[in-house]
This record gives C-alpha cells, sequence and structure tokens, in this order.
C-alpha cells in the first residue's frame, strides 16, 4: 500500500511537472507570438509612416510646382497688360497731340480774323468803302469756313475718341479671353501634375 502511494505521489507529481512544463511552454509560446505581432506591427507602422512621408513629400513639390507655375503665368499676364496699358497711354497722347494742333490752327485763324478787323476799322477810318464790303464779305465766308472748320475738328476729335475707345473695349475683351485662357491653363497644368 506504502508503495502504491508512493508510485502514484510520483506519478502525479510527474504529471504536474509535465503540465507545468506544457504551461510554461505555452506561455512562452504566446509570449513569443505576441512579440512578433508586436514587431510585425511596428514595421508595418514604419512602412506606412514611410509611404505617408513620401506621399506628402512629393504632394509639397506638387504643390511649390503649381505656385510657380501661376506665379509665372501672372507675371506674363502682367507683363502684356502692362504692354496693352502702354499702347492706350500713347493712343491718348496722340489724340492729345492731334487736338493740341487743332487749337493751334484754331488760334491761328482767331489771329488772322483779328487782323481782317484791324484792316476793317483802318479802312473805316480811311473812308475805304470798296475795302469795307470786300472785308465783310470776307467776314462772312470766313465765318462759314471757321464753323465748318471747328465742326470737321470736333468731328475729328471725336472719331479719334471713338476709335480709342473701341481699341480700348476690344484690348479689355481680348484680355479678359486671354486671361481666361492662361488660368485655364494654369489649372490644368497644376492637375495635370498632381495626377502624375
Amino acid at each position: 500500500l506504502f508503495q502504491e502511494r508512493s508510485v502514484i505521489t510520483k506519478e502525479l507529481t510527474a504529471r504536474r511537472k509535465q503540465a507545468e512544463t506544457r504551461r510554461g511552454l505555452e506561455r512562452e509560446r504566446q509570449e513569443n507570438a505576441t512579440q512578433a505581432k508586436i514587431k510585425t506591427g511596428q514595421e508595418q507602422a514604419k512602412k506606412e509612416q514611410d509611404i505617408v512621408t513620401v506621399l506628402n513629400r512629393k504632394a509639397i513639390n506638387r504643390l511649390a510646382k503649381t505656385h510657380k507655375a501661376i506665379h509665372q503665368a501672372q507675371t506674363a499676364i502682367e507683363g502684356k497688360q502692362q504692354i496693352r496699358k502702354q499702347h492706350f497711354v500713347e493712343g491718348v497722347l496722340k489724340l492729345k497731340n492731334d487736338i493740341e494742333k487743332s487749337g493751334a490752327m484754331m488760334r491761328s485763324r482767331t489771329a488772322n480774323r483779328d487782323k481782317q478787323i484791324q484792316q476793317e476799322k483802318q479802312s473805316i477810318v480811311e473812308g475805304n468803302t470798296d475795302g469795307i464790303v470786300r472785308h465783310r464779305l470776307q467776314e462772312r465766308m470766313l465765318a462759314r469756313k471757321k464753323g465748318q472748320d471747328l465742326a470737321d475738328a470736333t468731328l475729328r476729335e471725336m472719331e479719334i475718341m471713338a476709335r480709342i475707345n473701341e481699341q480700348h473695349r476690344q484690348d479689355s475683351a481680348q484680355e479678359a479671353k486671354r486671361h481666361e485662357k492662361a488660368l485655364v491653363a494654369v489649372a490644368e497644368s497644376a492637375s495635370n501634375r498632381v495626377d502624375d
């Protein structure tokens, strides 16, 4: 009986040790699996972070290129606008010059008229009736001519102003179209770069 008890005790002890060994091995296996999962997760997170970093860098580069393209387009557009403004200013200055020339012609005619009036006064003082009649006829003709010249000068000024206004309107319309096309081209270029 004692021997049987001893055998049973040894057997139970052996089984207990085996169970503890199995539990220890299982714990170790689970710890190893957990460590492997943690390591795999860390590696995956690092890969994802690297991918995000690369994508961010590419996006920043694309954005910088887009900003540069937009800036270049705006600079080109502003340069063209400046050239058109310069042409418009030159047209206005030419108009001003033409108006001043017309004014000089009118002043010259006025001076001639004053001279004729003086001659008529002189003829009256001298009692030269033929000269008076002749001067009055000339005066009427000059008045008609002066009125016609004034009308012609006004008409010329109006035509010049109309031409400049029409040119300015056409330039503005063309500028708006060019500006719209340039912005569309820049947007498409930026979109293509982002897609690349």
